[in-house]
């Protein structure tokens, strides 16, 4: 399966590219610090994706020690690592080989920037895909934790009730009602 990915991402890679170079007919003039710029963003997030594919890697093979897993890590971390250095390429012989604030792209100029587009997109895309389908194919095979069986516990409850109080003989309502008593016979 991982190979049958790796060849659609290298078909649609191949097939971009001439349809990038299509879609520019005209030169146009583009920054130089905008193309220097976008391969700075791009660098600063292959940074994070490359470092945390390893991070995925070692995990996945601590955890399951499953060699199945090894093809899909290593082609997603092959596509990251080809985009990072196409991109480096592009940073620092491509861009920097411009004199001026300005280059051309499009028609037969700037091929090279309308090839590493795609490379970029396609590279990070099935990048990805491959990185991630081990770890859902992780998540599909985790067996649903234990159940605990369900406990009877038998309570018995024996509580002993207070003895009620005793009341005192003469409270005050009684005393009042016997002198209203004595009064009557009066």
């Amino acid at each position: 399966m991982w190979v049958i990915v790796l060849i659609a991402g290298v078909a649609i890679l191949a097939a971009a590219i001439p349809g990038t170079w299509k879609s520019f007919p005209d030169a146009l003039e583009y920054d130089r610090e905008r193309l220097e710029k976008t391969c700075d963003a791009v660098i600063s997030l292959l940074s994070i994706l490359i470092s945390g594919s390893l991070l995925v890697i070692s995990w996945a093979f601590d955890k399951f020690h499953d060699p199945g897993y090894g093809p899909w890590l290593f082609v997603g971390l092959g596509w990251l690592f080809v985009v990072l250095i196409f991109t480096l390429y592009m940073r620092f012989n491509y861009v920097w080989g411009y004199k001026g604030a300005k280059f051309n792209m499009g028609g037969t100029e700037g091929r090279t920037v309308l090839s590493w587009l795609p490379t970029v997109i396609v590279g990070l895309t099935f990048g990805l895909i491959c990185l991630a389908w081990p770890i859902l194919k992780i998540a599909w095979k985790m067996p649903a934790p234990p159940s605990n069986p369900a406990q009877i516990v038998q309570v018995q409850c024996h509580v002993e009730m207070p003895k009620p109080m005793p009341t005192p003989l003469a409270t005050r309502g009684q005393g009042n009602q016997q002198k209203a008593k004595k009064r009557k016979k009066k």
